[in-house]
């Protein structure tokens, strides 16, 4: 199962039958992009003038889980939970954030024969990184 034994929560609820995969919390908490800085080139001034006030831009992230279920079905409702678009991911045991993103594609995935465990690798936007308090 996956290296991390948290407890993901996933739109709020706690989640039975997904876990974090590897590199999961590494990935969420990697760096953010900053948005280009704002400048005044003024030709009455020297120099250049920028912005004070750097803004953070949308990241794209990939995250690892591990789905399973007690059976296909039960599998398969846990593996719908990434199809809701908007999904919001908090692991309040190792942090107070939630990470607010929209699911984009599956990266990757492979299913157990059996049908009820996959390794699942999914591409998000996290459109606003600074918009991570509880509400």
């Amino acid at each position: 199962m996956g290296t991390w034994n948290a407890d993901l929560h996933i739109n709020g609820a706690p989640m039975d039958g997904i876990e974090m995969g590897d590199g999961f919390m590494n990935a969420i908490g990697g760096s953010v992009p900053m948005k280009k800085y704002v400048k005044n080139d003024n030709e009455f001034l020297d120099g250049v003038q920028y912005d004070e006030a750097p803004h953070l831009d949308e990241r794209t992230v990939t995250l690892s889980f591990y789905i399973s279920g007690d059976s296909i079905e039960d599998f398969e409702q846990n593996k719908a939970a990434f199809y809701a678009g908007s999904i919001e991911f908090a692991v309040p045991s190792r942090s107070a954030a939630v990470y607010r993103m929209k699911y984009i594609d599956g990266a990757q995935y492979g299913q157990s024969r059996n049908g009820c465990f996959a390794r699942f690798q999914a591409k998000f936007i996290e459109p606003n990184p600074a918009d991570r308090m509880a509400r």
